[in-house]
């Protein structure tokens, strides 16, 4: 039986920017437009899209073409890529809209673009991924952790949690200024650690609470944070707190001096 030919993925489709709205002093959401969204599935839990920002003199990026030999890059500097969660995904007729929020650290190249988009400016995206977080319906209880990278991720995910069912939610931030809310039918308890502005620190309170916090053993884990960190917590979960590798899944959506992170780093080699 022959093997089917993967088929390439489709090319990054075009977007527009349609407006920029602040959620906190650090983090700013960017609503995009374009008659391609429609074709675009909804998005879910925690899944991920890439970004295709334009390089510095430019007004729209250099984005890959289909042709017969698959993906190809036109002459030319390539864009800037980084991905994100997409925080929502409004269908509205011919008139789709996706939001993307981005947390303004630093001085790193996506962070100035959000930090200046305007309506009109131009991105590219492809996606989103199949790999969303698959909410365990026979689950009663979840615990969700984070820094600011995984707000929009933590959203998304309490967001689909049913009634019923249990929600303790730990989120380290800079300080309280970054605090946004945490909408979830579930019973939800959410905790805020404020770790300062020290650089080198990030993701140290969060493993801390995560080493001390009293587990339910039927609980689902999910944990996303800078990749050292994820799999410090991994290791903990796993070997003190006895958690089941089945109800745990842990990402690393950042890592220190490494300026584009892979997107598919589940921190399992701890």
């Amino acid at each position: 039986m022959r093997t089917p030919t993967p088929q390439p993925r489709p090319p990054p489709r075009l977007l527009e920017v349609k407006r920029v709205s602040p959620i906190t002093p650090r983090m700013v959401r960017v609503t995009f437009v374009g008659p391609t969204l429609a074709e675009v599935p909804t998005p879910g839990a925690a899944t991920h899209i890439k970004l295709f920002l334009p390089e510095e003199g430019q007004t729209v990026p250099l984005l890959p073409e289909l042709g017969p030999e698959g993906l190809t890059w036109p002459e030319g500097p390539r864009p800037t890529v980084r991905t994100y969660t997409p925080r929502a995904f409004r269908k509205n007729g011919d008139a789709p809209e996706l939001d993307v929020d981005f947390f303004l650290h630093d001085e790193g190249p996506a962070a100035r673009w959000a930090a200046n988009a305007q309506p009109g400016d131009a991105a590219g995206m492809a996606g989103p991924s199949p790999s969303a977080y698959a909410i365990d319906p026979e689950a009663r209880a979840f615990v969700l952790a984070g820094d600011e990278s995984a707000i929009p991720a933590l959203q998304t995910i309490l967001e689909r949690l049913p009634k019923g069912v249990r929600a303790e939610v730990l989120v380290e931030v800079a300080d309280r200024s970054d605090e946004v809310a945490m909408d979830s039918e579930a019973d939800t308890r959410v905790t805020w650690l404020h770790r300062g502005h020290a650089p080198g620190k990030e993701g140290a309170l969060l493993a801390e609470a995560l080493r001390t916090l009293e587990l339910s053993p039927e609980a689902r884990y999910w944990v996303a944070c800078e990749a050292a960190q994820v799999r410090a917590i991994r290791r903990t979960l796993l070997g003190e707190q006895g958690v089941s590798p089945q109800a745990l899944v842990t990402r690393g959506y950042w890592k220190q001096a490494t300026p584009n992170h892979p997107d598919h780093d589940y921190g399992t080699d701890a």
